[in-house]
């Protein structure tokens, strides 16, 4: 027979696997798109930063896990049940502006970018390889 504890140890990991969230197509994508980094760098140099950075690195093992970190403190009606694009992109500028206030700040391949512009570039890469 297992016991209580033994049935408790078993359940944990099943527990983290079904709370896994798991994004809409057009939500991985609004959320991994660096606007702001696009203004200065080219798709090519977002896809680079991407490429350069390993999601195991970052924290995450896949685009899912790493955008739900992008979306941490993003009040969840701007996403879902109905993307607000605009106002998702306001939401994770305020978030990269805050990072570099606090000086969380990587430098990837030359470039000098926030916590969350070195997840966003990532996941877009993630997004343009299994596409």
């Amino acid at each position: 027979m297992i016991s209580a504890l033994g049935a408790l140890a078993a359940a944990l990991p099943l527990a983290g696997w079904f709370a896994r969230r798991s994004y809409d197509s057009n939500v991985l994508i609004a959320s991994a798109y660096p606007v702001l980094l696009s203004t200065i760098a080219t798709e090519e140099d977002i896809l680079a930063i991407g490429e350069a950075m390993p999601l195991p690195i970052l924290g995450a093992p896949d685009g899912h896990e790493l955008t739900e970190t992008i979306l941490k403190d993003i009040p969840m009606d701007v996403y879902e049940p109905r993307l607000n694009a605009s106002e998702l992109e306001l939401y994770i500028t305020r978030k990269i502006q805050m990072e570099f206030q606090k000086g969380e700040i990587l430098i990837v391949k030359g470039w000098v970018l926030s916590k969350t512009e070195v997840m966003q570039c990532r996941v877009y890469h993630w997004i343009a390889v299994n596409s």
